[in-house]
């Protein structure tokens, strides 16, 4: 097993919360991000900038046996406005990092995909690995074309890979204004007593992971030497916009206004994916469920916040 892993998009919330992981369980991690977070000062060694035009990049990957790439500079809204600009910096940025990692075949890239976007609309539910891909929007479609280009280098350079096709996570440190991850938006909506903005009329099903059920995944994918490279990684069970507001109402005492407009063309009517592969290939399973997940989300970010209330006076 290896000692030492890069980590590209180390600062987002999926990064910050691997590298507390990979740091706690001893491992030797080395971040890149274009932004600086607190926590980047507690990692082995911090890269601040973009992984694509750093000329370091290759002796990052020199010094590490294991590569996860979790960096996208879209979400599926922005990605749709900006087709070309995603193209530019996420799918011709991958391309770059494999033209480096095709020298270094013993090394091991962790490749996170989109398991909510890259299938389309779904013919069956749960969706398995082995479902049609027709994504609707840019962002889908660039994460299937790196998935694609990195078999082709795996085909052509002997790269040694791992895609985690990954639902919808959620948990403390997700930002809640950046128009994605709907659990967080409602939960500072609902605290705040402002409107609750939906597109359709909730009834669209979406599968939600725990955080650090997710990361125990990724841990788990690290001691995994079989056949299998494109793993869901999700719950493995659905929840409709609607039922997330009660639920979230439930736990804050707090009854949710909610605004329905018209529906966006690129959002499935149901995604739920199938972890039977992953189950049991890594032997994980996920431990946290919904109603559990958003309590530890909401007492987390209270506490998170009072943190910054106190140091923010001093």
């Amino acid at each position: 097993m290896t000692s030492r892993v890069l980590v590209i998009g180390s600062s987002g919330f999926i990064g910050t919360a691997l590298c507390d992981q990979l740091l706690a369980k001893g491992y030797d991690v080395t971040g890149i991000d274009i932004k600086w977070v607190p926590e980047s000062s507690l990692l082995t060694r911090f890269v601040e900038h973009d992984y694509v035009t750093y000329p370091g990049i290759k002796s990052l990957i020199e010094d590490v046996s294991l590569i996860f790439h979790l960096s996208s500079s879209m979400i599926p809204v922005t990605s749709n406005k900006f087709p070309l600009r995603d193209i530019d910096e996420n799918l011709k940025g991958t391309l770059n990092l494999l033209d480096v990692l095709k020298d270094f075949p013993e090394k091991r890239l962790v490749f996170v995909s989109s398991g909510g976007t890259v299938y389309g609309e779904a013919k069956y539910l749960p969706i398995r690995e082995t479902h049609e891909t027709n994504p609707l929007c840019s962002y889908g479609i660039v994460k299937l074309a790196i998935e694609k280009y990195i078999n082709m280098y795996s085909r052509l350079y002997n790269l040694n890979y791992q895609i985690f096709r990954l639902s919808n996570p959620y948990g403390t440190k997700q930002l809640d204004n950046n128009g994605q991850g709907l659990i967080a938006n409602l939960i500072l909506r609902i605290q705040n007593n402002d409107t609750v903005t939906i597109w359709g009329d909730g009834t669209i099903i979406r599968d939600y992971i725990y955080i650090d059920d997710a990361i125990d995944a990724m841990l788990a994918g690290m001691n995994y030497e079989g056949e299998e490279k494109v793993f869901n990684l999700s719950y493995g069970k659905g929840y409709s916009t609607n039922k997330m507001i009660k639920i979230i109402e439930e736990i804050l005492n707090k009854r949710a206004t909610v605004n329905y407009i018209e529906s966006r063309s690129f959002d499935v009517q149901a995604n739920i994916l199938d972890i039977s592969k992953i189950r049991r290939c890594l032997n994980w399973s996920p431990k946290i469920g919904i109603g559990k997940g958003v309590e530890k989300t909401i007492i987390g970010k209270h506490a998170m916040n009072k943190y910054y209330c106190k140091y923010s006076s001093v």
